[in-house]
Parts: structure tokens; sequence; C-alpha cells
């Protein structure tokens, strides 16, 4: 727990307990997020200008991950600079508004914590900074587990290829399964390396051998020396394989030597270079390796941190898995028990889930005999998205507490199950829809809501999609889709009527705490071929309907067939036309970022002429969906021809 931290304020006298100002303009204030007491800092702004409060008493263990989290603010008008918070050695800026704002993150402290404190504070702010509710607590990693193989968060398996790419600038800053040891600081999102400081990575995959491997290291900032790029199969024989200076970024070969290799260490660190100590920080870093093995599953690693709190001597609880904590089909929690003391221990298991969900999941009572382990395992579900906290507690009969640990978790948008209706469900498959405006995971349930027939509604001279999703319980292939027009009572239809099936891109970063690491659904490419689904994925198809402006209003119906070999599925589709036109011209105002270069870039196009036909492709849907790039002749141009002062001429044909 967080020691004698007062992370409250409420304890002092002229100062709050505990607590000391580094310089600068603080103070111990008489209001706070919940109590009477908060701290603040004031900033000047100035270049350089920076000032703390530093915890006095709590002391840092060396190679252990800390959870901090804090309540803060800022004065109106404050501008510049940004809070700081955390410790010395593991800092994050963070930035919060004029009322108060919940920040936290997850940092692993160096191999030698002597000199390392808890601090809050400002950088170069002008203005005032509060902060309150302050909380740092030691936390005991678990991570995703598959066929006794354990990945956490920025690990990733796929086709037999292993890889790591840690997200520096997520809630877990430096901490990660492979971090291995450290001298470095790190500040936000970067390693701070100088001629003293190294940074190492241990990277092992239980059951499988590396059969070779490359590292990725990227500069952000660099003001001198080199950084040296080590390695070894054992933490003590090491071997250089190579240095980077300046800015950028370079790849290197782990040699043929060392393979195949159970596990591989790296090592970074500073080197002077022209008499001038190194000093540069660490943006990125990547590791990829092969694997030697067959049916090697695909996975991707999670790292979840739970505080704990060991309440009896006698009760050692060790957790095995949180499942997926996410809307999937393997939620649950797996622990370890053992009882170490001289007579049995009864007792029962307890689940809390806090948040957008609140649920409580407890075991039968049980037994745990003197000098014997047992694993005991609690099912629990989740639907919806957004922030948990969930609580684990072991308790006697007579509810006097042995054991609590406590995680907090994010379930991304992405991974939302509370929508959509189930259509059916049989021994082949789920078959579910739900409107256009869900991005449906590969992994989300069903829905359990019943609603057999997808019903839509739609302006004249409008598109209006839906999405029909596939979830098989055993692989299925050749599956093929046919519409049917959409007929009214006095039989006018509506034929418009396009499929495309939904593709999946691999997120590695993130763009901001919305989003996740993952499949994410994005390319709409259109339904031509007869296509597979691999049992347990989701494989959402994409329908659109264009009403034309002629439609007359009312309900029309139709159907759509889905089918695979003798597997049918036909769905009823009910559309009201609403009695109204869109007119052809758009007078909402809007604003679409869109890069003609960028489109060049990700369809390999080679020629000019090439991207100005599959722009021109872009500008169509755009067109036809309201959608107003910021420049829509980007890649066009108007061309002159000064070669007679007199008679300048313009062509404009490329408007054409």
């Amino acid at each position: 727990m967080s020691q004698n931290l007062n992370g409250t304020f409420e304890r002092g006298i002229l100062k709050p307990d505990g607590w000391s100002l580094s310089s600068g303009t603080g103070a111990w204030e008489n209001e706070g997020y919940e109590g009477i007491h908060s701290i603040s800092v004031t900033g000047t702004g100035r270049e350089s200008d920076s000032n703390y409060w530093k915890s006095d008493n709590y002391k840092l263990l060396p190679k252990q991950s800390y959870r901090v989290s804090f309540m803060s603010k800022i004065s109106p008008g404050a501008s510049g600079g940004t809070i700081v918070a955390g410790s010395n050695v593991a800092n994050r800026d963070f930035s919060v508004g004029t009322q108060w704002e919940k920040r936290s993150f997850i940092f692993t402290t160096p191999a030698d914590t002597s000199n390392a404190f808890i601090r809050f504070g400002q950088w170069q702010k002008n203005g005032k900074v509060w902060f309150d509710n302050v909380e740092v607590n030691p936390v005991v990693p678990t991570y995703k587990s598959k066929d006794n193989i354990s990945l956490g968060t920025g690990e990733r398996i796929e086709k037999g290829v292993y890889s790591f790419r840690p997200d520096f600038g997520g809630d877990n800053a430096n901490s990660s399964r492979p971090l291995f040891s450290h001298t470095a600081g790190f500040n936000s999102n970067r390693w701070l390396i100088d001629s003293v400081s190294e940074v190492i990575y241990r990277h092992q995959i239980s059951g499988y051998q590396q059969k070779s491997a490359s590292i990725g290291v990227q500069i952000g900032y660099y003001l001198s020396g080199k950084c040296i790029v080590d390695v070894s199969i054992d933490n003590k024989n090491w071997q250089s394989i190579g240095e980077l200076t300046g800015l950028g970024g370079k790849e290197f070969d782990v040699p043929e030597a060392l393979f195949p290799a159970g596990e591989i260490f790296v090592r970074l660190y500073g080197s002077s270079l022209d008499e001038k100590p190194a000093y540069f920080q660490i943006y990125g870093y990547s590791y990829t390796a092969n694997l030697d093995g067959t049916s090697i599953p695909d996975m991707i690693g999670e790292t979840y941190y739970s505080e704990v709190n060991k309440i009896s001597k006698s009760l050692d609880v060790q957790i095995l898995s949180l499942g997926d904590l996410k809307p999937s089909g393997n939620n649950s929690i797996l622990l370890k028990l053992e009882n170490k003391g001289g007579s049995p221990i009864r007792l029962s298991v307890s689940l809390f889930l806090k948040g957008p969900e609140n649920a409580e999941f407890t075991t039968q009572e049980f037994s745990v005999r003197p000098e014997v382990s047992r694993n005991v395992n609690i099912k629990y579900d989740i639907r919806k998205s957004g922030d948990y906290e969930l609580s684990i507690s072991a308790n006697t009969p007579e509810k006097n507490p042995l054991y609590f640990a406590k995680t907090f978790f994010r379930v991304p948008f992405l991974y939302s199950a509370d929508y959509g209706y189930l259509i059916s469900d049989n021994k082949e498959c789920s078959l579910w829809w739900a409107e256009g405006t869900y991005k449906i995971s590969k992994e989300r349930p069903s829905p359990t809501k019943k609603n057999e027939k997808i019903r839509i509604n739609c302006a004249k001279n409008e598109y209006e999609p839906f999405q029909i999703v596939i979830t098989p319980k055993t692989d299925i292939k050749n599956i093929a889709i046919q519409t049917e027009s959409l007929v009214n009572s006095s039989g006018y239809a509506i034929t418009d009527i396009k499929v495309s099936l939904v593709r999946y891109v691999y997120i590695k970063t993130p763009t901001d705490r919305l989003g996740s690491i993952g499949y994410y659904p994005d390319p709409l490419p259109p339904y031509q071929t007869p296509f597979s689904v691999k049992a347990g994925e989701n494989q959402p198809i994409w329908v659109t309907i264009y009403v034309p402006p002629d439609a007359p209003a009312g309900d029309y119906k139709g159907k759509i067939s889905i089918f695979s070999g003798s597997w049918l599925q036909e769905v009823e589709i009910n559309l009201h036309v609403w009695d109204f036109t869109l007119p052809k011209e758009t007078h909402v105002q809007s604003a679409f970022s869109f890069s003609p270069w960028l489109v060049k870039r990700y369809h390999n196009l080679e020629s000019d002429e090439e991207l100005k036909k599959v722009v021109h492709e872009y500008y169509k849907n755009f067109a036809s969906h309201r959608i107003s790039p910021y420049n829509p002749t980007a890649s066009i141009h108007v061309k002159f021809d000064p070669s007679d002062p007199d008679n300048v001429k313009i062509d404009f044909s490329d408007f054409d």
C-alpha cells in the first residue's frame, strides 16, 4: 500500500507532514479535492523554471513496478509548460484543466533507488498547479497467457514471428515483461541515456527457441555521444553488434552464431564520442524474432498490474491469470492458493467489478489444507467499455479478510459488446447485426438481445449502411452472399444495394487512450468472391443501401441470403423511407483530412497518372457521402503556359 505517504495532505503543522518544497513558490492549500487540504506549486513560465513537492518518507524499492495516481488542476489562465509527476527516476508529464482531474501511470524503478524519490510539481508552467489524493502503490504484473506462453503489453506472436514494440507513451511507461534491468532515467515517453546508464531487455518465449532476430533503436533527442547495442545469451558474455549517433533509427541483426537461443539479452548504453560524454534519448525500441516450431499460436500480449495487500501470513495467493478483462470468451480469474500454516483454512473468494458495470462474483466456501496449494477459478462477464476497478478478496466464513488485491483496467470502445441484435444461434455459428455506426472487433461476443429482422430508416437521396456479422463456431469456407431488391407494397423496388467485407488492420501504437493495440476494422473491399471465416472470429458484412430521390416514402421489405454448402441463413430487411429528400448540394460545413501522397504510399502507386485515377475514386466516394476534404484539388493543378507574356495560356484540363 502507500506506506506513510500522507497523500491527502490532511496531516501537518505549517506544512504537510512528510513533504518538502524543493524551491520556488508553493503552498499547503486550505482547499482540497475531497478534504480541506492540498498542495500547490506556482511557476513563472520562464526557461528552466521548475519546482516540486518531494515526499520525505516514501522509499522506492529497486526493480519494482509502481502505480501512481493523483488529482490535479491548474489556475484559470495558466499556460505553457507541463505538470511533472511520479519520481525523479521515472517522470511523466501531464496536462489538466481548471477542474480536478485524475491522472495515473505505471513505472518501474532502476536497479539502484538510493537517490530516488516521489515528486509532484511543474516545469515552465506559467501559473498555479494543485495536487491532491496522491497514491503510490507497488504493483504485481499478470500477463496474458495462452498454451503455456505468457506475453505482456507490446508483445505479439503472428505466424511464428515474435515481436516486441513497447509504447513508452502509454499507461505502462517504461514497464514491460521483457524489461530486465536498467540504470537509465525515464521521462514521459523516452529513456534518458548518458555515459553511465544502460537499459537491458530479456526476450524469451516459453517453450520455443529463436532462430534469428533483429533489433530496432530510435533516437528522438540527441546532444552528444553514441548508443552502443550489445547482445548476449546469458547476461554475462556480451557482444557488440553496432552503434548509432544523431537523430533517427537503425536496425541491427543479431549474429547467427547465437542461434538457436532460448533467450536473448539486449543492452543499450551510452558512450562518449569525440571526447564528449553521451547524452541522448531513446524514443523507440523493437525486437523481432523468428521462432522454431510448428503450430505456434498467434496471440497479442497484455499486462495488468495489481495492488496486493496480503493480510494473513498463512495464506499465499498468486494471480495466475486475470482473463481477457474485456468482452470475450475467456473471462475468468485463475488464482493459486497455498496454505503455509499449520491448520486448514476455510474461505471463499470474491470478485468485484466497479465501473460502467457493477457486479460481484463469489465462490462457494472451501478448505485449503496445510502445506497444500489449490487453484481457484472465478468466471465473470463484461459487456460495456470504459474504466473499471477489479477487486479480489479472500475471506473466512466470519468475513475476516485474508487477502485483498485490486487492479485498474480499461475496456476500449472497440471491444464494447452492449450493442447489436442476435439473428440466430446454432451449432454452426451465431449470426447478428448492428448499425453502421459501430466498429466491431474480431473478438467481441455475440449480443444477447434478439431481433431477427434488420430494421433501418433512411431519407430519399441518402445512403444507409448496416452490418451483418458471422461468428462461426467451426471454420466455415466458401461463404457466398446474395441480395434482393427492397420492394414496397406498390411494387416499387430499391435496387442499389452494395456489399463489402470488413477487413482488419493491426494497430501497433494507438493514437490516444481511446484506442487499443490489436486488429482494428477499417478497409471495406467490395464483396466479389466467396470467402472463409475462422472459428471464434467475427466477420462483419457491410451492406449499403441507396434510396433514390424519387423513391416513394413508406415501408420496404427484402432479404439477404448468406450460405455455404448446406448452411443457409436468410435475413429479412425492413427499410422505412422518410418523406423528405436530402438536397444534392451539401449545406453543412465539414472538413476531412486527406493526403493524396499518403494514398500513393498506401496503394504502392508508381506514377502520377495512377495516383490521379485512384484519388478520383476517393473524391467520388467523398461526394456521394457528403464528405468535404480540406483541399479537394490537392493532386490536380491549374497549368500555365507563360511563353507568350501577352497571351498567357491557362489549362484547367486536370479538373475535367
